[in-house]
């Protein structure tokens, strides 16, 4: 089993305009949609479509985490969340002839929430544990270093380029993209040679 922990998952609504954003003005949408989100989470989706066995864990609250287990749940997606008393994100993204994209910071957490996530994580003993995505406020890279050192999975980290430069445990991969990898390493990332480099 692959375990993904999604520690700042999102609503992400989308919506799509004909014509620019207007200051003041009252638009239509011609599109609007609402995804479960977080890197996580989407790792998972894109695991359960190769039917590869997978759990999707994190935090949930509020309505929009309940629509974010209800979406998994219609997806076939195996899921179970530490609950919080606060809602997850709403992100929006707005499809016009400029693009926007609005991302909430998240909620606040402690570190007693990565000790009921690790005992999730216990109870389903997964070979490999796949932290992704943004860490929401009151979480850093000690958090997910905790996760990688306290089961007997292998961790893979696909985070923040910041949060890489911080992690100390050890991981059998972590997966920057270009700016990520530039963040972390203080390096040039614009060619493949660059990449190879940092």
């Amino acid at each position: 089993m692959i375990a993904t922990v999604t520690l700042n998952p999102a609503v992400d609504h989308t919506i799509r305009l004909d014509e620019p954003l207007e200051g003041g003005a009252v638009q239509r949408t011609r599109e609007a949609r609402f995804d479960a989100g977080g890197k996580g989470i989407n790792v998972s989706k894109y695991l359960g479509g190769l039917e590869v066995e997978t759990l999707a864990t994190g935090v949930s609250g509020g309505f929009l985490g309940e629509f974010i287990t209800d979406r998994l749940e219609s997806e076939g997606i195996v899921h179970e969340f530490v609950g919080i008393d606060d809602h997850v994100r709403l992100n929006t993204t707005i499809l016009a002839e400029a693009g926007y994209k609005i991302n909430h910071a998240g909620p606040t957490l402690d570190a007693a929430t990565i000790g009921e996530i690790i005992a999730v994580l216990d109870a389903y003993d997964p070979r490999t544990v796949v932290v992704a995505g943004s860490l929401p406020p009151g979480l850093g890279a000690a958090s997910v270093d905790r996760i990688a050192r306290e089961g007997t999975w292998e961790t893979v980290a696909d985070l923040g380029g910041e949060i890489l430069d911080g992690l100390d445990a050890d991981y059998a991969l972590c997966a920057p993209n270009r700016a990520e990898l530039a963040a972390a390493t203080g390096m040039d990332t614009e060619t493949i040679e660059a990449c190879r480099a940092a």
